[in-house]
């Protein structure tokens, strides 16, 4: 059952896709973008077994899972022969096997390509058979500078460009009769062909896929959805080209269109979370349980640390029960410790004794939500940092002074036990006595 977890809502966002790609046309290639555990591959999946149920004709390619082939191409026809055999009947198999496997042939070129004169007899589909006085003739027929022909280095780099547009023309054609077998029971509809994990990727796997699908695959009733973090891609075409600017605008020439998994619901999620794992015997209070979705929600988190952090908060109750004693800085040691495990062990080592580091207190850092509150629990007189605080924050952080305000509503019973540094200890010792690692 599809969507059985879906606390995002991510199954509307799969009916806006489908419209997305109902009205595509040409312009049928999508770059989704989601960083690192932002539920990518659960949406991957559940809408996949959705397309299954509808009777949508798709197909998923899990990049990473092909990293290790050095011809991106293979791997992907390899995935449709995989598709073709799992999600059709007898006779409607054997006609996508034969266009596929036609397919295939046609592109062998680009997939055993080695070598520069092998390289000019693959490109001109071995009409040549790389013999570069006869393509000499031919291009001086055609009027070609004698200068330029000079050298069979250029010789070979004018076949290869001319004959890689015939070659790319072939394989286009080739490649869409394919997708009409495979959209043949559903003919209204363009095939989806889902690409996820593509930022898990070596580079070279990466931009050689784009390029197949840029070059060859995209001109088709097909309408590829590219799930991966845009940042990643742009970072790798960065260190090829050298210059960001350049790799921002080698990547956006692969993407007709750039769209965003939204992260609705989040405080949903949390809640969902915690419920699910709080369960049975493992009892927290409802107080708990409102202050961690709180935090939760309001931390940089993605949604699998999310989930990381939830899990660890059970084993350490599990561990120590009186650990709800201590739990709003305990929470907060925990979320600066998944999202930042460095800043988390110079805490715990005792490198950082008075407060955090100026760097992580300034609004515009991603953990300054959780930042403020640990440094003001990490000093003697957190009630001097609140009221800095609060007199500081505008009003449309009222969220945030609220969620400070009730994190140290305990500020007074832990200076009558102990100091806040003792406490911090304690808890420290009691999270890394677990032995669990961040992941």
């Amino acid at each position: 059952m599809p969507w059985e977890k879906d606390v995002l809502l991510r199954s509307e966002t799969a009916k806006l896709f489908e419209k997305l790609a109902d009205s595509a046309g040409s312009n049928n290639v999508f770059l989704v973008s989601a960083s690192f555990g932002q539920g990518k591959t659960f949406f991957v999946k559940n809408w996949s077994e959705q397309l299954s149920d509808d009777n949508w004709p798709h197909l998923v390619f899990d990049a990473w899972k092909h990293d290790f082939s050095t011809s991106p191409l293979a791997a992907f026809v390899s995935s449709v022969n995989v598709a073709a055999q799992k999600n059709y009947d007898t006779p409607a198999r054997a006609r996508i096997l034969e266009k596929l496997n036609k397919f295939a042939k046609k592109a062998a070129p680009i997939l055993l390509a080695s070598g520069a004169k092998t390289a000019v007899r693959m490109m001109t589909l071995g009409a040549l058979d790389g013999n570069v006085d006869t393509l000499k003739e031919l291009l001086i027929e055609q009027g070609a500078d004698a200068a330029l022909l000079a050298s069979e280095e250029a010789i070979q780099a004018l076949s290869m460009t001319m004959q890689q547009e015939l070659l790319f023309d072939d394989l286009q054609r080739s490649f869409s009769e394919v997708v009409e077998q495979l959209r043949s029971e559903q003919p209204d509809k363009p095939v989806i062909v889902i690409i996820d994990e593509l930022d898990r990727c070596r580079p070279e796997f990466v931009f050689n896929l784009l390029e197949d699908i840029k070059h060859i695959l995209h001109n088709s009733n097909a309408v590829f959805y590219i799930f991966c973090d845009e940042n990643v891609l742009t970072s790798q075409a960065k260190k090829t080209f050298g210059d960001r600017q350049a790799g921002e605008a080698y990547i956006r020439k692969f993407f007709d269109h750039h769209l965003r998994l939204p992260n609705r619901k989040r405080s949903d999620f949390c809640f969902k979370c915690i419920n699910a794992t709080f369960t049975g015997g493992r009892y927290i209070k409802d107080s708990a349980r409102t202050h961690l979705k709180h935090v939760l929600t309001q931390s940089p988190l993605s949604l699998r640390q999310i989930e990381h952090t939830v899990s660890f908060c059970s084993i350490l109750v599990d561990c120590n029960s009186e650990i709800f004693e201590d739990w709003p800085l305990a929470i907060y040691l925990l979320v600066l410790r998944e999202a930042f495990p460095q800043l988390y062990d110079e805490i715990a080592t005792g490198e950082i004794t008075d407060g955090l580091p100026d760097c992580f207190l300034a609004q515009e850092h991603p953990t300054y939500s959780v930042a403020q509150a640990v440094d003001a629990a990490l000093k003697q007189n957190p009630n001097d940092t609140i009221g800095q605080l609060n007199s500081s924050l505008a009003d449309e952080n009222e969220n945030f002074k609220n969620m400070v305000q009730f994190v140290f509503h305990q500020q007074q019973f832990w200076h009558a036990r102990k100091t806040v540094r003792e406490i911090r200890r304690s808890i420290v010792a009691e999270i890394e006595s677990i032995g669990l690692h961040v992941g």
